[in-house]
């Protein structure tokens, strides 16, 4: 529940992000976290038998923004350069602000947030049988945070992109990944980019100064029929058991499309690089199971990629 102006509580289903150096907001599905929080010292115990405390400092959450991929072109550009090689620490950091909207479309609350870095990407899992929509996920670690009262204006009307991001589902997907047969593969687990931030204590300021220090990747697991994997079991008897694992036997890159429902055009592609397979996992052996018996296969890569279409 967030206050209004007439004191009364409204729950709101609409929600922007603005960023500093744009017009346009971008319309997300919701978001938490963001505030903050005093860092308690316990002073030692005096002569009065009570230990004393005070707050030294304050520390922000991360904010977890939950989104689809019809945004803006300037966004989108934030999330690439966040996780790629272009840009320097100091071009990583926006300011902005989180804005909740009443059914009317007037502003309630603002979550405005300085010098936040982006630190994690979330892409969806993937299921062929799935009729979930596909979101995804980011988290903003600002260096501080103030949350303000709605002006109560209606200047924010309503969304444009609606429709195109629930026209996102988990089922529709394709993957490839060179002399290997991934036709029959009918899941993806969520993939994920995370990037490190230390913190740097500065005797003048009252809030740390964030640096990002590096990126981690997750694994590449892919599902699909057993009969369909002999390219798999093949690289995986030669990568693993047989110990053939140098450079020269990892795969250049895994590609992941994520489709629009027309099944043709492509929402998002996530490339993986400098692949490696490590885990090769049948089904459970049980005389009781029916269907079609399936193969879970685990791949590490040392670098991963994301881009967007539906930018606007």
């Amino acid at each position: 529940m967030a206050f209004t102006k007439d004191a009364r509580g409204y729950h709101s289903g609409n929600f922007i992000l603005v960023m500093d150096d744009q017009f346009s907001p971008d319309w997300i599905f919701g978001y938490e976290g963001g505030h903050g929080q005093g860092e308690i010292v316990e002073e030692k115990m005096g002569p009065d038998s009570v230990i004393h405390k005070h707050v030294s400092g304050i520390k922000y959450e991360d904010i977890s923004v939950t989104l689809g991929t019809s945004v803006s072109k300037p966004f989108m550009d934030w999330i690439k350069v966040s996780f790629g090689s272009g840009g320097t620490s100091e071009y990583l950091r926006k300011g902005g602000a989180l804005v909740a909207l009443d059914p009317n479309y007037l502003e309630i609350t603002r979550l405005e947030f300085a010098n936040g870095l982006i630190t994690e990407l979330n892409l969806p899992a993937l299921d062929a049988a799935s009729k979930e929509g596909a979101k995804l996920g980011i988290k903003i670690s600002p260096e501080y945070t103030r949350l303000k009262k709605g002006d109560g204006s209606g200047k924010y009307q309503p969304a444009t992109n609606q429709k195109a991001q629930k026209q996102w589902t988990a089922a529709n997907f394709r993957v490839s990944i060179p002399g290997l047969d991934c036709t029959r593969v009918s899941k993806v687990e969520a993939l994920n980019f995370k990037k490190e931030v230390a913190e740097v204590p500065l005797g003048d300021m009252r809030d740390p100064y964030r640096e990002p220090v590096r990126t981690r990747y997750s694994n590449f697991v892919l599902t699909m029929p057993e009969s369909h994997a002999d390219t798999f079991h093949d690289w995986y008897e030669d990568f693993v058991i047989k110990g053939n694992c140098g450079a020269e036997k990892e795969k250049d890159h895994c590609i992941v499309e994520y489709l629009h429902t027309d099944l043709k055009s492509v929402v998002a592609t996530v490339t993986g690089k400098q692949m490696g397979i490590f885990k090769y996992t049948p089904d459970k052996s049980d005389s009781n199971a029916q269907g079609i018996r399936s193969v879970k296969v685990e791949m590490y890569c040392e670098t991963m990629e994301a881009e967007f279409a539906n930018t606007k």
